[in-house]
């Protein structure tokens, strides 16, 4: 389910991976979810984690992304931009109004 909320409190106990980037389907993005796709297990360590790649696209187009590259992690939607701006990852209003490239170790 694509549109299926995520509590940062219902994952306590594991350690949650956030991968922001800006867009799907971008040239820079898509090599990206594609180099770290593979590398999930290294990435977490074997461990208890969970990994989310953050975006604030819409849930239809990370549905669409998720399936043509095979990436192996759910994304969020973050189309209000409270997770980008939280975690202090939004580039600002204009001219680009979505978030920065980044990873958030929780």
């Amino acid at each position: 389910d694509h549109t299926k909320k995520v509590k940062l409190s219902d994952l306590r106990g594991k350690k949650v991976v956030l991968l922001f980037y800006p867009m799907d389907f971008s040239p820079v993005c898509t090599n990206e979810h594609c180099a770290f796709g593979p590398q999930v297990g290294e990435l977490t360590g074997g461990q208890d984690a969970v990994v989310f790649g953050v975006s604030t696209d819409s849930p239809f187009t990370h549905a669409a992304f998720k399936k043509q590259f095979n990436i192996p992690y759910d994304l969020l939607a973050d189309v209000t931009r409270s997770m980008v701006k939280s975690y202090d990852m939004f580039m600002g209003e204009q001219p680009f109004n979505c978030g920065k490239r980044g990873t958030v170790v929780i």
